[in-house]
């Protein structure tokens, strides 16, 4: 590959970075957004550990997209910066909550966000060769499964129970 075009694949693939950085915000910003507008404490453990796991991700994303400006192929391009405003309709997140809405419609757009977050993820990782960024794309689409099907177990049981489950139970039920 020529270096033109190592340097063009580079910064396509910062921007996928980017709309992945911009996803999890999102996601934290949602799931401290939930853990206020919940009263259940089993409600709010759900949503705060859900916000650290997205924290999580966006750090290991960060640290990747610091390898990627690193590259030599971009050593004449400035870092374009990390762009927070991008369009990241291809997933479709929702960060703002109705503060009219029930905990169940609250899990609901949740989990919408969810699975809209394991596509995204499934859907730039088939875009990568093998190696490290596909990896991580791949392990982040996994731990957005995990997250649906706490996230549906949820559900289930505040709609049979008219309570959270406890969050410890949820998790170890959704490995």
């Amino acid at each position: 590959m020529d270096q033109d075009s190592l340097r063009t694949t580079t910064l396509e693939r910062i921007k996928t970075i980017d709309k992945a950085i911009n996803l999890e915000c999102n996601a934290q910003v949602f799931y401290a957004n939930a853990s206020e507008q919940v009263d259940s404490v089993e409600g709010k453990k759900t949503f705060r550990w859900l916000a650290d796991f997205e924290a999580n991700h966006e750090a290991k994303l960060k640290k990747i997209r610091q390898d990627l400006i690193e590259n030599p192929a971009l050593s004449e391009t400035e870092d374009p910066g990390l762009n927070m405003d991008l369009d990241i309709s291809e997933t479709g997140s929702d960060r703002d909550i109705d503060p009219n809405i029930s905990d169940v419609d609250i899990l609901i757009l949740a989990l919408d966000n969810e699975k809209r977050a394991k596509a995204f993820y499934e859907r730039k990782a088939a875009a990568f060769d093998d190696g490290p960024i596909k990896e991580m794309l791949l392990t982040f689409a996994g731990d957005e499964a995990k997250h649906v099907r706490i996230l549906q177990g949820q559900i289930e049981h505040v709609e049979v129970n008219r309570k959270w489950a406890k969050f410890e139970a949820i998790v170890d039920k959704s490995d």
